[in-house]
């Protein structure tokens, strides 16, 4: 488990556990490489590429990103958190961040937890409370 955790915050999408049946892993490749190319191309070009992912509720855009800024200084995120928290405080479910992202729901259920942890939480709906209150 310290591999797969240490892989995720280094930036993997997924981890596969063994057996593998190289079939399968065939399969898993080509598709993260697809998922990929159609991100890079829906990506704008900066310094610190940002997908579109949810809306924030009318009026609260400006809101989200500078708490997102700021939960980014408080706990500090990495990008694939930001991501996902940015879709969390949005009232997205983690299989359509999960779909939104390229990546596998157990891949968000992963940083959601994270995220619960280095907010010193217990829950997920105290993590959307405190995102919006606290910031």
């Amino acid at each position: 488990m310290d591999v797969a955790v240490s892989c995720m915050k280094r930036g993997a999408c997924d981890v596969m556990t063994k057996p593998l049946d190289p079939e399968v892993v065939l399969q898993v490749m080509h598709a993260a490489k697809e998922a990929r190319r159609e991100t890079r191309t829906a990506i704008p070009t900066g310094s610190a590429p940002e997908r579109q992912i949810s809306s924030p509720p009318p009026g609260l855009a400006n809101r989200s990103e500078s708490a997102l800024r700021v939960a980014n200084t408080e706990w500090d995120l990495s990008t694939h958190h930001i991501d996902v928290l940015r879709a969390l405080v949005c009232g997205a479910a983690n299989k359509t961040i999960a779909q939104q992202l390229g990546c596998a729901e157990s891949t968000v259920e992963f940083h959601v937890t994270a995220l619960v942890k280095k907010a010193r939480i217990a829950r997920r709906s105290e993590l959307i409370a405190r995102f919006w209150t606290a910031f």
